[in-house]
């Protein structure tokens, strides 16, 4: 059951349509052609509308597997915008409630062209710079609309004064092989991404990552829009329009494990208990750290320190993790939670790195 505090938090983000859900579930690509399995093309996943009209004649980019924004065939960058994340730690964010309407809908991009329903406030950036052999990555704006997501998008790189995070994009070495197939050769030491909770960016919640490892899921990699690997590829993952219905407004069905897209990646890294500490969630007045612990007394209320209300109480039993941030291991100190989880992403223009919400004043990084 979700705690007290998850369902103060969905309720305050209801969404006025059926929620997307991202399984933990996944599955090889069917055979193709390359180095690494590819999307069979002949019945099974493929470009255009699927066998039950997915995503829709009237989506400007449903001629690719990726649902891709840019084209990244021939260029030496590949950039992606993760669509889909499938949280398996902690556990808290495994919950059906934020899994499906904090991260879930806020992915998800609002392109209803394209059979998308979301709302495109939480947008996790990946850039592949295949000359240089590295990985960039990152959180973005809001993308409102389907004109925002053509227009492009940019890293984000200010400060949050309250928390004294440093929102930019950090980069990892990292190897893109002809087939598709990828992996970083290090760890991004930090990275915090922001989940915008309303239209206005205001309203925002931070994920302090620490160490964070990317790679491909076995059998899968970067993909073109024909749904064969490349190494400048449109995807990682693709959008599963062999099992959508328009009949159902291409929304998922248990049938499909209840989600858009079929991951392709993964990824893992930690936060720390006192960073998650420092993260407001406004709409459920608790901070993250208190989101993330499994116990609700955990909660402090105020009566001793009242700067201290909604903020985790200073407990061996409130401060402690299911993750060693010194080693990186489940052992040690337990000061950290592990954040683990497959995605998809599908290709986006990054028109640079920029300080403002509108990207008005994206440099190129």
């Amino acid at each position: 059951m979700p705690t007290t505090s998850t369902r103060a938090l969905v309720a305050a983000l209801a969404l006025p349509f059926a929620v997307l859900s991202c399984s933990s579930s996944e599955s090889a690509a069917p055979a193709g052609t390359g180095g690494s399995a590819g999307v069979a093309n002949d019945g099974g996943v493929h470009p255009g509308n699927g066998p039950y009209g997915c995503p829709g004649a009237t989506c400007d980019l449903s001629q690719s597997i990726c649902l891709a924004s840019a084209d990244n065939a021939g260029k030496s960058r590949v950039d992606l915008r993760i669509g889909q994340l499938a949280v398996t730690a902690p556990k808290a964010l495994t919950q059906p409630f934020v899994r499906d309407t904090v991260i879930g809908a806020n992915l998800s991009l609002n392109v209803e062209s394209c059979a998308l329903y979301g709302k495109g406030q939480f947008s996790w950036l990946l850039s592949f710079d295949l000359a240089n052999n590295t990985l960039t990555t990152g959180g973005a704006p809001i993308i409102a609309d389907e004109a925002a997501l053509k227009a492009g998008t940019c890293f984000l790189d200010t400060r949050d004064a309250k928390t004294g995070l440093d929102i930019k994009p950090a980069t990892v070495s990292a190897t893109v092989a002809a087939d598709g197939s990828f992996g970083t050769t290090g760890a991004v030491d930090k990275v915090a991404i922001p989940i915008f909770l309303d239209q206005t960016g205001q309203n925002v919640v931070y994920l302090p990552l620490h160490q964070v490892v990317f790679d491909g899921l076995p059998s899968t990699g970067l993909l073109g829009d024909d749904g064969q690997p490349r190494r400048d590829g449109n995807c990682l993952g693709w959008y599963r329009s062999d099992s959508l219905a328009e009949s159902e407004n291409c929304l998922p069905a248990d049938s499909n494990n209840g989600t858009v897209w079929q991951n392709g990646a993964h990824l893992v890294g930690y936060i720390t208990v006192a960073e998650a500490d420092t993260v407001w969630v406004k709409d459920s007045a608790e901070s993250l750290c208190v989101l993330l612990s499994p116990d609700s007394s955990c909660k402090d209320d105020g009566a001793t320190d009242p700067s201290r209300k909604g903020y985790c109480v200073q407990t061996p039993k409130c401060t402690t993790g299911d993750w060693d941030a010194a080693s990186n291991t489940a052992g040690g100190a337990k000061d950290a939670y592990k954040l683990e989880a497959n995605f998809a992403a599908s290709g986006i223009a990054i028109k640079g790195v920029a300080t403002q919400l509108d990207c008005s004043d994206a440099k190129p990084w």
